[in-house]
């Protein structure tokens, strides 16, 4: 990026666009002048007038801002907009051409959707703005993905868990709570670790008495069986599988141990201050 407070060498360029794609195709040598607005109350956001000596016919044009400065040279689009009616001028020796020219919305307010077209109270509005221009322009449009808002916490403590298997390398109860990604290191923290309650992580193969791939006790007890301890804990995967919750308790003590512990796992290799799972939220705006 420039800096515009100083100096440099400014020129413009001018190239036709191929519509269904947005790509530039040939460039232009016959521009005199050109001039573009936006308007944020034009139903069409923005106009521009482009003057050549000779006509291009109904195009798509782009404009571009061309700088260098301190031998680094740059393009900045200026927009893109659909030539229409163009006004000519011949004075026995040179032929000049006004086009009025508009943004793409141009064709969406051409080619207005069918009478009864409704967009419903709570509708995505994105959604709804991209079928209209899909339908109605010949540009590309891109949908928006929608803005979707994950808990950091990757463990529901309200999970229901399956108390009725043990883990026959340790024997103590599990609970399956979140599918590991590959290669992916999560950072896994007791906020309240209460007295006598031992939580172990563990990451198996799909089939859990293949084996076990690594263990990490989180746990405020003293137990001579476990040789990792601490509230805190980094877990990096090397592979695929499942990640299971167990504590040293008997079944029916496991659901009252993981809720008085507010165990948080969550990506990365440091961990933050904790924050309870909750359901992705849709932030996208609605009508």
């Amino acid at each position: 990026m420039p800096d515009w407070t100083k100096s440099m060498q400014q020129t413009f360029e001018y190239y036709t666009v191929e519509p269904t794609t947005l790509a530039d195709v040939k460039r232009l040598d016959n521009v005199k002048s050109a001039t573009f607005s936006r308007d944020s109350e034009s139903e069409t956001l923005g106009s521009a007038t482009i003057d050549v000596t000779n006509s291009v016919g109904e195009s798509y044009i782009r404009g571009y801002l061309k700088t260098i400065q301190n031998g680094v040279t740059e393009k900045f689009p200026l927009g893109t907009v659909l030539s229409q009616t163009p006004s000519s001028s011949f004075n026995g020796k040179n032929l000049d051409v006004s086009m009025d020219c508009y943004t793409p919305l141009i064709e969406l307010k051409e080619n207005k959707p069918p009478l009864g077209y409704t967009i419903r109270k709570g509708t995505r509005i994105m959604d709804a703005a991209y079928s209209l221009v899909r339908n109605n322009c010949r540009v590309p449009v891109n949908k928006v993905e929608p803005n979707i808002k994950k808990s950091k916490n990757l463990f529901d403590k309200n999970m229901p868990f399956d108390d009725s298997t043990k883990a026959p390398e340790c024997n103590f109860t599990y609970g399956y709570f979140v599918q590991l990604q590959p290669n992916t290191t999560y950072y896994c923290t007791v906020f309240n670790p209460q007295k006598n309650y031992s939580i172990m992580l563990l990451s198996s193969r799909p089939n859990v008495n293949a084996g076990i791939n690594y263990a990490i006790a989180i746990s405020h007890t003293s137990d001579e069986g476990l040789t990792q301890w601490g509230t805190k804990q980094a877990l990096t995967t090397s592979g695929t599988g499942k990640l299971y919750l167990g504590a040293f308790v008997g079944p029916d003590k496991i659901s009252e141990c993981i809720k008085k512990c507010n165990l948080q796992i969550e990506l990365g290799t440091t961990g933050t201050s904790y924050e309870p799972y909750f359901d992705p939220i849709d932030l996208s705006p609605i009508l």
